[in-house]
């Protein structure tokens, strides 16, 4: 058996494939190539295949990070043959070997671009009146319910940097059990700077070193 890391980019038309759709399409990229998955074994076996942390519906990803485990040893031609077998918009950028466990990850980084119909509000010193709050309420909703929590602890870094229409901003946030959404962040900055439109960008991770995975 090989266990291997593909890190790759979701982009374009495929941003709105949902997570089990991802997992599919990788399923049948591995078949394509001629890359035989490891099994579960079970009643009802699955390809060994585990994205981290997978990005919700919409968001494009410049460094998505999925383990996998081959029924085979050697991951000679592995890269070239699944870079040829999957469809546009799913970008494969490398396959490892030796790789940081995903549950090191402690850090992901989000680029958002915010705009705004009728120009911008949005400045740097807004930002920091925010972040100089002693707490950012805001409201988690998942299918356990509405969970109130504290944005401020789960900001790492933030900055911004302003656009005639709107701006471009780069934040950093705490990646525990699951990752903090940046539509949290979004909600904080409240009607009158909520922007009309947001795309959203996830970067990468990083460990509790700093070190990008």
């Amino acid at each position: 058996m090989l266990k291997l890391r593909i890190k790759f980019a979701k982009s374009g038309r495929a941003v709105y494939l949902s997570h089990l759709d991802i997992m599919r399409t990788f399923a049948r990229g591995f078949v394509r190539a001629g890359l035989p998955l490891k099994h579960s074994e079970g009643f009802n076996p699955h390809p060994c295949l585990s994205i981290a942390h997978p990005l919700p519906v919409g968001f494009a990803g410049e460094n998505e990070l999925l383990d996998c485990e081959l029924a085979r040893t050697g991951a000679e031609g592995a890269l070239e043959a699944l870079k040829a077998a999957m469809p546009e918009g799913l970008e494969i950028l490398s396959a490892e070997e030796e790789f940081t466990p995903a549950k090191d990850i402690r850090m992901a980084r989000y680029r958002l671009k915010l705009e705004y119909d009728a120009g911008s509000p949005l400045t740097a010193e807004r930002i920091g009146e925010l972040l100089g709050r002693d707490e950012i309420p805001v409201v988690k909703r998942s299918k356990k319910g509405d969970k109130t929590v504290d944005l401020k602890e789960h900001i790492k870094s933030v900055s911004i940097e302003p656009r005639a229409n709107g701006a471009e901003i780069t934040l950093d946030l705490t990646v525990k059990e699951a990752p903090i959404s940046p539509r949290l962040f979004i909600q904080s900055l409240g009607e009158e700077l909520r922007p009309d439109y947001v795309s959203y960008v996830r970067e990468g991770f990083y460990t509790e070193d700093g070190e990008r995975l």
